[in-house]
């Protein structure tokens, strides 16, 4: 398996096949084109298996300001659980602790929390609904 930045175009048929399925086609996220943005994909024999995008955004439950967001982190249905979104988190951390980032968030849909938390992330507040998709909750990690 290869890890690559890709564009953010090239993320948007596995946000749509694992993230958006019977809910809705939209499948861009604001600020996909920032410059400040990366997209990941893991990659076998030329296919995109897995992507994870990086967005520089505040959160209001903390101060720091060198914070990004984890979003749109999805892996094709037969390789999930097989050590292909770990290696996707734990190349976007190596990423962003080059670009001096302190904290990363994400909003992790209820299922996924437990993967988080293998990858060190913690929960903050409650869980929360997003519209069509499902509960979730924000998790956080703090880079050293």
């Amino acid at each position: 398996m290869e890890i690559k930045i890709i564009k953010s175009v090239e993320t948007y048929p596995l946000r749509i096949e694992i993230l958006r399925k019977g809910i809705a086609k939209d499948f861009q996220f604001v600020g996909d084109d920032v410059a400040t943005t990366f997209h990941l994909g893991a990659f076998m024999h030329d296919e995109c298996i897995g992507i994870l995008s990086c967005m520089k955004k505040e959160h209001a439950l903390w101060n720091e300001t060198h914070v990004y967001q984890l979003r749109g982190m999805a892996v094709k249905s037969d390789l999930q659980n097989s050590g292909v979104g770990k290696a996707l988190i734990i190349e976007s951390l190596k990423i962003l602790k080059e670009r001096d980032c302190k904290l990363v968030w994400c909003n992790a849909r209820e299922t996924a929390v437990g993967f988080y938390e293998k990858m060190n992330f913690k929960t903050i507040g409650s869980r929360f609904q997003i519209p069509k998709v499902g509960p979730h909750f924000v998790m956080v990690f703090t880079l050293e």
